[in-house]
């Protein structure tokens, strides 16, 4: 996948509530989210933030931060059935040929995006691609840092196995307690036994990535940061250095 050409046009109507904001908060699954909760509380306390979440930490994130004031946009890509969306009522960024049967009932505030390939056919779009949440909100801070001039801070942007661990125990697939996290690199690291594939997928529909595949996701996420012509402020927090 590449990101660097997205179809904003719905999105345009969301942007009219950016002009008080003056940082941007960008928030994925990745195990350093875990690491990260009193620095995010720190920017949500002292700054006017945007938050872009990733639809796997929306639940979490609003149970965590429900104290703060701030504004929030969740991204959703899926095509796949999943319930990482339910009861979020606050704005959502949807990917205009995901499952529909992902949106919540009772949420009116929905803003539907698109891709557009690179003219030159550089690049090949993947939605499979692990990191296509992430890539999406990457991309629309980047277009928006054309027109304003946030600082961005981004978490749990991980593309790794930090700790060991596959992802953040607060993301929808993953289990609460430490005692039982299940999802680790001994554990689920089967590259070599599936020929690499984009990602597998067990009996009970969790997606799980290997290393070549995060590996392919850094670059794609690198390529996009190729294409950024002017100054910007991008602090990422975790063991991913853009």
């Amino acid at each position: 996948f590449y990101f660097a050409c997205i179809s904003m046009k719905d999105l345009a109507y969301f942007e009219k509530e950016l002009n008080e904001i003056n940082h941007i908060l960008i928030i994925s699954a990745g195990a350093s989210f875990d690491l990260s909760l009193e620095s995010i509380q720190k920017f949500l306390k002292e700054k006017s933030c945007f938050v872009m979440i990733a639809d796997s930490m929306a639940e979490a994130f609003f149970r965590l931060f429900k104290d703060y004031n701030y504004l929030s946009l969740t991204f959703s890509v899926e095509r796949k059935f999943h319930c990482f969306l339910k009861g979020i009522k606050s704005p959502i960024a949807f990917y205009a040929h995901g499952n529909l049967a992902n949106l919540p009932r009772k949420n009116s505030d929905i803003y539907f995006f698109n891709y557009l390939h690179d003219k030159n056919q550089k690049f090949n779009l993947k939605l499979i691609s692990p990191g296509t949440v992430t890539g999406t909100m990457i991309a629309y801070a980047l277009y928006l840092l054309q027109k304003y001039p946030y600082e961005v801070d981004s978490f749990g942007v991980d593309f790794a196995f930090p700790a060991g661990l596959y992802g953040s125990k607060y993301g929808a697939w993953f289990l609460e307690s430490n005692s039982n996290r299940f999802f680790r690199k001994e554990g689920w690291h089967f590259e070599a036994s599936l020929s690499r594939s984009y990602y597998f997928m067990p009996g009970f529909s969790v997606p799980v990535k290997t290393s070549e595949e995060f590996k392919r996701s850094k670059e794609n996420i690198k390529k996009l940061f190729s294409t950024v012509h002017f100054p910007l402020v991008w602090r990422q927090h975790g063991p991913f250095k853009l």
